[in-house]
């Protein structure tokens, strides 16, 4: 088919759409009731974005790594995806929301991010530092097809309840997105004639994506432009992301936060942090009424992975041979722990609901400042720290 006839059918099917949308809205409007009119677009082209920009406001669904089975429940039969870190790409779902964000209109992203998988701990500190940046209504995809079951394992890829690593991260995120401050927001401006060719996608630009509240504004004047900067580093005020040697710091006022390879040592204004595992996720958030760089009362968290006992994949690890048993196995995070205040320190593992099991050993450095090992034996991913 020509390029012509294409934008021709593309006109017609988004002519019906825009239609619907007017119909109901024409409809509903004569109840005396509140209601709103969206879609649950699911297209990264201009022309489903235009499309949808004329609802109440703008809804995107993406999902990282994820299964090719129609249900979310975990079986022999599920088939898994092959992916990379967040961290070492930079077409990650982050940048397929900003891409879709409107001028003017409210906008829900809707994101998951699913087990089994080395990385799953990853968008849980990603997605609330851009959520907040940009302004956007961050859902996260935690329900599975069917009713939740009372089960001690992992029994769908998208949990939140019954994944550790998830659920030890939840405070963090919520950390993250109140501590941090909107961009200024800056628009992408894209003419209406450009909206209907084939397949078009905005190219928003990797430094657009990742340092910018980025909005699309479609006008009869502007042309349709792109920016493709690709950039290995991208700083902000809050972020350090290095997609090469795939790591990001995050610092906000009330948290700090490291994910990603680490090679070496990885050291943040407040804390530094030295272990054996190749990739993990930490975070110092602070528990009181003060900042992360001054507060006296700490949550510190560190994970990796987790799976149920006796889960195994195939050769190709691309589906279950078996998804396991109850009981959850946890990936501890071993090395040491450097919190970069000075006094009395005392640090408590903490068990999944909050409560102390155990008090930590603390050392200090030349500089005064308190060292504390994790260890596979506290059994804990969270740890209590008080400064007094």
């Amino acid at each position: 088919m020509s390029d012509n006839y294409k934008k021709d059918l593309a006109e017609f099917y988004n002519g019906i759409i825009s239609n619907y949308y007017t119909d109901m809205k024409d409809e509903l409007a004569r109840y005396k009731k509140l209601v709103s009119i969206n879609s649950n677009g699911s297209e990264s082209t201009i022309a489903d974005t235009y499309v949808n920009s004329e609802t109440d406001f703008v809804t995107r669904k993406y999902n990282d790594a994820g299964n090719l089975n129609i249900s979310e429940k975990m079986t022999e039969n599920s088939i898994l995806v092959d992916f990379n870190p967040m961290t070492e790409s930079k077409t990650n779902f982050i940048a397929d929301f900003t891409r879709n964000a409107v001028a003017n209109k409210p906008y829900c992203a809707v994101w998951g991010t699913a087990a089994y998988n080395l990385y799953q701990a990853q968008p849980s500190v990603l997605m609330p530092l851009f959520a907040a940046k940009n302004n956007w209504s961050a859902i996260q995809h935690t329900y599975a097809n069917i009713s939740y079951d009372s089960v001690d394992k992992i029994d769908d890829f998208y949990s939140v309840y019954n994944n550790p690593t998830k659920l030890a991260l939840a405070p963090v995120a919520a950390a993250i997105f109140y501590g941090t401050n909107e961009n200024n927001t800056t628009l992408q401006k894209v003419a209406k004639d450009d909206v209907m060719k084939n397949n078009a996608q905005i190219e928003q630009g990797v430094d657009k994506v990742f340092m910018n509240s980025t909005r699309i504004a479609f006008s009869d004047s502007f042309a349709y432009s792109q920016n493709k900067s690709m950039r290995n580093i991208i700083k902000t005020d809050n972020i350090y992301w290095d997609f090469k040697n795939g790591f990001v710091d995050i610092r906000t006022s009330k948290a700090e936060a490291v994910t990603g390879i680490l090679e070496e040592p990885e050291e943040l204004p407040t804390f530094k942090i030295n272990t054996i595992n190749s990739y993990i996720t930490a975070a110092l958030v602070s528990v009181d009424e003060n900042n992360v760089t001054s507060a006296n009362h700490y949550i510190f968290t560190a994970v990796g992975t987790s799976q149920n006992s006796g889960s195994l994949v195939n050769l190709a690890r691309q589906r279950f041979t078996a998804v396991g048993e109850n009981g959850i196995l946890c990936e501890p995070i071993m090395g040491t722990v450097t919190i970069k205040r000075t006094g009395n320190m005392q640090v408590y593992a903490l068990n999944s609901s909050g409560e102390r099991i155990k008090q930590i050993s603390v050392s200090k450095d030349r500089f005064g400042y308190g060292i504390f090992t994790l260890s596979q034996s506290d059994g804990a991913s969270t740890y209590e720290i008080v400064i007094g």
